[in-house]
Order: C-alpha cells, then structure tokens, then sequence
C-alpha cells in the first residue's frame, strides 16, 4: 500500500482543491475517507494488506460517511431529484 505519507498528500490536494473552490466541504470529507482505503490507511509505505483488511477499511469509510448528515442529505436528494447533490 502507499501509506500515510500518500494519504497525507491526498487530504493535502482536497484542502487545496476546496480553497479554490472546486469542492464542496463534503466532497472533502468523503475523498479523505476515499484516500484513507486506497492508501491503506494509517500504514508505512510497502504495507502489504489483505482483502479483509481493505474490505475493513471500505466499512469503516461507509460507516462514517454514513453517519453525516451531509451523505444522508445527498442520497435522499439523489432518490428525489434523480442527481447529485453538491453540498
């Protein structure tokens, strides 16, 4: 896996993108969590994880995304209104 270092950069470019408006606050909140998997999470660089161990970072990411009013708030418009939400 990449590890933190690459996941730092990640959170680092979403901070960026949304100073330049780009993003929206919660598009940042849900790419840490996307950098957060892809990178491996809180591991050096090298890591080697297994498939659960990815498949456990994927369920703590939806959990907590899960829990925001914000990715409730862009499902419920998206069943609704048939697009996307950019809150």
């Amino acid at each position: 896996m990449p590890g933190r270092d690459v996941g730092a950069e990640m959170r680092e470019w979403l901070q960026k993108e949304l100073e330049k408006g780009h993003l929206t606050p919660h598009d940042v909140t849900t790419g840490a969590q996307i950098s957060m998997i892809v990178t491996g999470g809180d591991v050096d660089a090298g890591t080697e994880l297994t498939e659960n161990d990815l498949l456990g970072l994927e369920r703590k990411a939806f959990t907590t995304l899960g829990e925001t009013d914000e990715t409730r708030g862009r499902i419920e418009f998206m069943l609704e209104h048939g697009s996307p939400l950019r809150n």
